[in-house]
């Protein structure tokens, strides 16, 4: 793991979902047949939706934490699988639910850098 970037820490209110869609080349030729191949190095990135509810106080941490990354600073997020990997988070939205709790939907992009 990169020693300079930030781990985030929150779980989400369950797991999350997970969108793979790898990259390929496609090569039509004359008489209808194509050729497929991978396109690049890392080519099947994720794609990861989250939702978070917890207390104001938690979710305006997670809210912070996100902002100051500004969708361009990566940073590990551990799923499941136990494995950290680098994503971004481009956008996400916050609801306040009541006077104490609050809501964050958020989609992690895996990134390689």
């Amino acid at each position: 793991m990169q020693k300079d970037k930030l781990t985030f820490k929150w779980k989400p209110l369950r797991e999350p979902s997970t969108t793979r869609k790898p990259r390929t080349r496609v090569v039509q030729f004359g008489d209808g047949y194509s050729q497929r191949s991978k396109d690049g190095l890392n080519n099947d990135l994720r794609t990861l939706s989250l939702k978070f509810r917890k207390r104001d106080s938690e979710i305006d941490c997670i809210d912070r934490f996100l902002a100051e990354r500004g969708g361009v600073e990566s940073f590990f997020y551990i799923h499941k699988d136990g494995v950290p990997r680098l994503y971004i988070c481009e956008e996400w939205t916050r609801i306040d639910l009541d006077f104490q709790t609050s809501e964050i939907s958020a989609t992690f992009k895996e990134v390689v850098n």
